[in-house]
């Protein structure tokens, strides 16, 4: 089912997405000796995980925060380092095109790694979220666009990408073995009330979004009024805390540390998410849009 939905040439199952992407990782650099992985400054802390687990080192490039799409300047420059293996994440389910990152990558020699975990669900162009990548990584897990309860997979286009894909599966432990509906219509009644200390994360026009969370950049006073406890009781959250440079015992992995990444700064002290899962009920709605409302 998973190679026909995505259009893939072969699929590897795993015990999650992050030894996924750990085995991807590993995969693509191994005849690549010293090249580093590129992963965005600003994500999940799992990006950090899998390259730990990789052993592989790292060069970060910046993400655009209205639209946690990469910073091509920043990519460019990244790539300017050996680089084996470029990560493309989709944050919340908001799509982010591939083709710019295709294109700043044409002359590296690098595979391209489209990190869809957060991405079930969602589509760009009419094709799945996890179908542009020469590796994919899906993830299964508890509150995934698509979860089976734990588990994830790998996905390979293309016959070069299989054979990573077979590399792969020889070093695969034995996987444990045991969708989410669609919320776009929940998001879009978020967005059109949030204020004015809000703004939205845009999607690609050709996008539809998965919406994991309703990713938004909040000005200051948002961003502390998303600590009250009423908005926590509304399900009001926080983004990540801190970009990956600034992870402790990760940095030394980093080669481009003084670029500073000012997106992903940003990202660390403005974004604030909201809930948009299924199981909203009418009063859960009405808070939140009470608490979107509200003059920050």
């Amino acid at each position: 089912m998973l190679v026909a939905h995505f259009g893939a040439r072969d699929v590897l199952l795993t015990d999650g997405g992050t030894g996924a992407l750990t085995l991807a990782i590993k995969s693509c650099l191994a005849d690549r000796p010293g090249a580093a992985v590129a992963l965005p400054a600003y994500g999940c802390y799992d990006l950090a995980t899998a390259a730990d687990g990789a052993d592989a080192p790292v060069v970060l490039y910046d993400l655009v925060p209205e639209t946690l799409a990469p910073d091509m300047d920043s990519l460019r420059r990244a790539l300017d380092h050996p680089v084996g293996a470029v990560v493309l994440v989709h944050l919340y389910g908001i799509p982010v095109d591939p083709d710019p990152v295709r294109a700043a990558m044409a002359k590296s020699g690098a595979w391209l790694i489209e990190d869809a975990a957060q991405g079930g669900g969602a589509s760009l162009g009419g094709r799945p979220l996890g179908s542009f990548g020469d590796l994919a990584v899906l993830s299964f897990g508890r509150g995934k666009g698509i979860t089976a309860g734990r588990g994830g997979a790998l996905l390979a286009q293309g016959d070069a990408a299989a054979s990573l894909l077979g590399r792969a599966r020889g070093e695969l432990l034995p996987p444990l073995r045991g969708v989410k509906e669609l919320v776009q219509l929940k998001a879009q009644w978020l967005l059109a009330r949030a204020g004015h200390g809000l703004t939205s994360v845009r999607a690609p026009l050709r996008a539809e979004a998965g919406y994991l969370r309703l990713p938004f950049v909040a000005s200051p006073a948002a961003r502390a009024a998303a600590s009250w406890p009423e908005s926590r009781a509304t399900g009001v959250m926080h983004g990540y805390p801190t970009p990956l440079s600034n992870l402790g015992g990760f940095g030394d992995r980093v080669r481009n540390l003084p670029e500073g990444f000012p997106g992903a700064r940003m990202l660390a002290q403005r974004l604030v998410t909201l809930p948009v899962h299924g199981l909203l009920s009418k009063p859960d709605l009405a808070a939140l849009e009470a608490w979107a409302r509200v003059p920050q």
